[in-house]
């Protein structure tokens, strides 16, 4: 695969939408999708993510419904329209030179060659810890 790297302007925009949408429990999404430790998430880890490890987290928010569904029209802090994040993601990153394909929710170059993501061993294995109560 060919070497890239996900553009700053693309991580500034994620930084942006996670603040909305996750606020203070960005740390929680980040343990539970990168499956790292909560001593090595801070704002710059979108600066030190692999693109396999960006990818996962920007799937994340184009995936989430919250995100989907916005549709407000509010001119925000950021001076921009809420509803106008998501799509602009995207095209940050087909700009990027990556395509992202919402019916498969998997991402590929614009050459064609798909870019395979993969579980973090460590997330993995809290996915196998995880108990259900009864809930009757």
């Amino acid at each position: 695969m060919a070497q890239i790297r996900i553009h700053p302007k693309i991580w500034k925009h994620v930084r942006k939408m996670y603040d909305r949408y996750y606020g203070s429990n960005y740390k929680d999404v980040l343990i539970s999708l990168l499956g790292v430790d909560e001593t090595d998430i801070d704002k710059t880890i979108f600066d030190r993510l692999n693109l396999q490890g960006g990818l996962i987290v920007i799937r994340d928010l184009l995936d989430n419904n919250e995100v989907k569904n916005d549709i407000n029209n509010n001119w925000n802090d950021f001076g921009d329209y809420i509803k106008e994040w998501r799509p602009q993601l995207i095209d940050y990153l087909r700009d990027n030179g990556i395509i992202y394909n919402e019916e498969t929710k998997n991402f590929s170059l614009t050459s064609g060659e798909a870019i395979p993501l993969i579980v973090p061993n460590r997330q993995l294995e809290k996915l196998v810890e995880v108990e259900f109560g009864d809930v009757f």
